[in-house]
C-alpha cells in the first residue's frame, strides 16, 4: 500500500480515500468467518431431517443480511447502448470498500430502454456490497441515450410503433413540448425579419405570405375524404415559415373508447375539426391570418392556388380588402391540362407541341412580368405565330422581322404548322387567359409550401394508418417547420433544450448538412444546371417515346377487355437498332483509299 499524500485534495479523492480506510478497518476487525451448509447427516440430533431437492429448480445465494446475490446471465443477452466513459468511472472502485470492481460479478440487470443499470458484486469477503453500475448519463431521472434516441426518432419520421417502448414513447412526448416552444420562438423572430424587410422595400410592414395545405390521404379527383390535413404559411422574402395548423376529424383515443362503450381517458385530444376534407384548407388559412392579425403582424396579400375559395372566405371574415396572387406554377399547370386536352379533337397536336406552347407562354409571363399591358398584347401572337403569322408578333422576340425564311427549331422539321382548325381552338384557348392579364402580371409561387409537404410526408407516409399519422403528423409539422427556419442545426438546440449534451458529431454533421444543401442549391439555380435538368428531361422522353413504339400498347386502362388485343398474333414489337461493332479495315501500302459522300449518284459510275 502507498502512504496518502498530504496537501489539497478533491471532495472525489477524499470520498476515495475515505472509502478505502474503512475497508482497512472491517478487513482487520473481522474475526468470524462465515461458513457455507454442508449438507450431510452428520448431525448429532435425531430430529434433523435432509432437505429434500426432488423439485430443486436452481440455486439461490444469499448473504449474511439474507439478500439475493444470485448471479444472472440475463445481462449477457441482448445489446444497449454503452458510455464506456461512465462504465469506466464506476467500476473503478466500490461505494463502500473503494476495491476496483469487474464486470464478471455482474449479477443481474435492469434495463431502461436503451440504457440499463447493472448490479455488480464486489469480490471483497469483508464488503459484497452490490454496486448500481449506469450505462450512460441521467438528467432529472431521464436517460440521455433514451431522449436521444426520440430526438432521432423524431428527426427521421419513426412513430411509436416503431420504438415500440413505452419510456421512449414518453420521452418523445416531452420533446414535443420542447420542440413547440422553439419551432414557436422561431417562427416569432421570423415574422419579425419578414416585417422589416417588407418595410424596407415598400414602406409599409403588410407583408405577403404564401399559403397551401396538404392532406394526408390523396384525392381521386372525384373523392376528397382526408381524415387530417395540415397547411404552412411562409413569407414571400425570407422564404421562412411564420405559421402552420393542423386539422383532424378523429382523434385515436376518442374512437377507441367509443368502439369499447368506454369514457376516454385524460389525454390531449387532436381532434379539432368537424368540416369537410375540402374546407380544411380555407379554414386553416383564416385561423392562421386571423391570429397573425392578432399577435400584430398586417397580412394584407395572399399567393395561392387557384384551386380553392380561400380569398372569399378571407375577404368575409377577416378583410375584405385582402388581395390574392395567384401561383405561377398551378397556372402553367392548368394551361397544360387544357392543351392536352384539346389533343383528342386534334391529331396533329403532339406532346412536343404542346410543351413548345407552354415554353413560349412561361417566357412570355415572365419577361412581361410586372406590365399587364405587354401580356395582353402579346398573348394573341401565340396562336399566330407558330402558324408563320407575325402580325402580332413584337420585333424584340420574333426573328422573322430580320430574318423571312427562319426556321422553327421547336416545331416538326422546322416548319411552322398548318392546322387551321387547331390554331382556331388554340385562339379561342389564349383570349380566356387576356382578361386574366393583371394576375399573370403578378404571379408568385407556392414551391416552398409544395417542398414543406412534401418534406411533411416523408414523416408521415399516406399510406400510413391514420391513427398512427395523428401521432406523428403532429411531431413532424413542429420538426418540418423549425428545420426549415433553422436548418439541420436545429437538433442541436434541440439537446440543449432538452438539458443534453449538443454532441460533438452532432455538431459536426449538422453543419456539413447545411453546408451541402446550400451548395446544391447554389448549384441548382444556376443557368448551366437548368439545362442540363431540361437535356436529361428531353432524353428519358425519347427513350420512352422510342420503346412505347418498338413494344406496342402494352398499358392501358381496360385493354384486357378487348378480346382483340388478347390475340398473340396482334402483339407485334420492332426489334431494338443493331449497334454493331465496326472493326478497322487493314492497312495495306499498295492500296490507295478514296473518301466521297453519297449524296450524289456517283457511285454508280464506279
Amino acid at each position: 500500500m502507498g502512504r496518502f499524500r498530504h496537501g489539497f485534495l478533491s471532495c472525489k479523492q477524499k470520498q476515495k480515500i475515505a472509502s478505502i480506510r474503512k475497508g482497512q478497518n472491517i478487513r482487520q476487525t473481522a474475526r468470524t468467518v462465515l461458513l457455507d451448509h454442508a449438507y450431510t447427516t452428520s448431525y448429532p440430533s435425531s430430529s434433523y431431517k435432509q432437505p429434500d431437492l426432488s423439485n430443486f429448480i436452481n440455486e439461490e445465494v444469499v448473504d449474511e443480511n439474507n439478500v439475493n446475490i444470485t448471479s444472472d446471465d440475463s445481462w449477457r443477452n441482448g445489446r444497449r447502448v454503452v458510455e464506456l466513459g461512465v462504465l469506466a468511472d464506476h467500476l473503478a472502485a466500490c461505494k463502500q470498500c473503494g476495491l476496483p470492481l469487474s464486470l464478471q460479478n455482474c449479477l443481474n440487470i435492469t434495463t431502461c430502454g436503451l440504457a440499463a443499470v447493472l448490479k455488480v458484486l464486489c469480490v471483497n469477503q469483508s464488503c459484497k456490497n452490490i454496486n448500481a453500475i449506469p450505462t450512460g448519463k441521467q438528467h432529472n431521472r431521464i436517460w440521455d441515450v433514451n431522449t436521444k434516441l426520440a430526438t432521432a426518432s423524431i428527426h427521421t419520421g419513426l412513430g411509436e410503433r416503431q420504438l415500440a417502448t413505452e419510456c421512449l414513447t414518453n420521452d418523445k412526448m416531452k420533446l414535443e413540448t420542447i420542440l413547440e416552444e422553439i419551432a414557436e420562438k422561431s417562427m416569432k423572430e421570423w415574422t419579425e425579419k419578414e416585417k422589416s424587410m417588407t418595410k424596407e422595400c415598400s414602406g409599409n410592414d403588410d407583408i405577403t405570405v404564401a399559403v397551401d395545405a396538404g392532406w394526408q390521404k390523396r384525392g381521386s379527383g372525384r373523392s376528397y375524404d382526408s381524415l387530417t390535413g395540415h397547411c404552412s404559411m411562409i413569407g414571400t422574402r425570407t422564404g421562412m415559415i411564420l405559421d402552420y395548423s393542423l386539422r383532424s376529424r378523429t382523434c385515436r383515443v376518442c374512437v377507441t373508447a367509443r368502439r369499447m362503450k368506454k369514457i376516454p381517458k385524460v389525454h390531449t385530444c387532436r381532434k379539432n375539426y368537424s368540416g369537410s376534407s375540402k374546407a380544411m384548407e380555407a379554414d386553416m388559412v383564416v385561423q392562421m391570418v386571423a391570429d397573425a392579425r392578432i399577435k400584430g403582424t398586417n397580412i394584407m396579400t395572399i399567393v395561392g392556388d387557384e384551386d380553392a375559395t380561400t380569398i372569399a372566405r378571407l375577404r368575409n371574415k377577416v378583410d375584405k380588402s385582402i388581395i390574392k396572387l395567384s401561383d405561377s406554377n398551378h397556372v402553367k399547370k392548368t394551361l397544360g391540362k387544357s392543351l392536352f386536352a384539346l389533343r383528342n379533337k386534334h391529331s396533329r397536336l403532339t406532346t412536343k407541341i404542346i410543351y413548345y406552347f407552354m415554353k413560349c407562354f412561361n417566357f412570355l409571363v415572365a419577361q412581361a412580368r410586372g406590365r399587364p399591358e405587354e401580356i395582353s398584347k402579346n398573348l394573341p401572337a401565340l396562336s399566330k405565330h407558330p402558324f408563320g403569322d407575325h402580325t402580332s408578333c413584337d420585333p424584340s422576340w420574333c426573328q422573322s422581322f430580320e430574318d423571312s425564311s427562319m426556321k422553327f427549331r421547336s416545331l416538326p422539321y422546322g416548319k411552322p404548322l398548318k392546322d387551321k382548325q387547331l390554331q382556331a381552338s388554340l385562339s379561342t384557348l389564349f383570349s380566356n387567359y387576356i382578361t386574366q392579364s393583371e394576375k399573370l402580371a403578378k404571379l408568385e409561387s407556392t414551391q416552398g409550401n409544395e417542398s414543406f409537404n412534401n418534406t411533411v410526408a416523408s414523416k408521415a407516409p399516406k399510406k400510413t394508418d391514420i391513427m398512427v399519422v395523428l401521432e406523428v403528423l403532429a411531431i413532424g409539422l413542429l420538426q418540418v417547420s423549425f428545420k426549415k427556419n433553422k436548418g439541420h442545426k436545429y437538433l442541436v438546440d434541440a439537446n440543449r433544450t432538452a438539458g443534453l449534451s449538443p454532441g460533438v458529431h452532432t455538431s459536426k454533421v449538422s453543419a456539413l448538412r447545411d453546408l451541402q444543401y446550400k451548395k446544391r442549391k447554389a448549384i441548382a439555380i444556376t443557368k448551366k444546371a437548368k439545362l442540363r435538368r431540361l437535356e436529361l428531361k428531353t432524353e428519358r422522353n425519347q427513350d420512352i417515346s422510342s420503346c412505347e413504339v418498338r413494344e406496342g400498347i402494352s398499358y392501358q386502362s381496360g385493354i384486357d377487355m378487348e378480346e382483340s388485343r388478347l390475340d398473340p398474333e396482334n402483339i407485334t414489337e420492332i426489334p431494338p437498332p443493331r449497334t454493331s461493332r465496326i472493326e478497322a479495315s487493314p492497312k495495306h501500302d499498295s492500296v490507295t483509299e478514296i473518301f466521297f459522300d453519297i449524296e450524289a449518284t456517283g457511285l454508280s459510275m464506279l
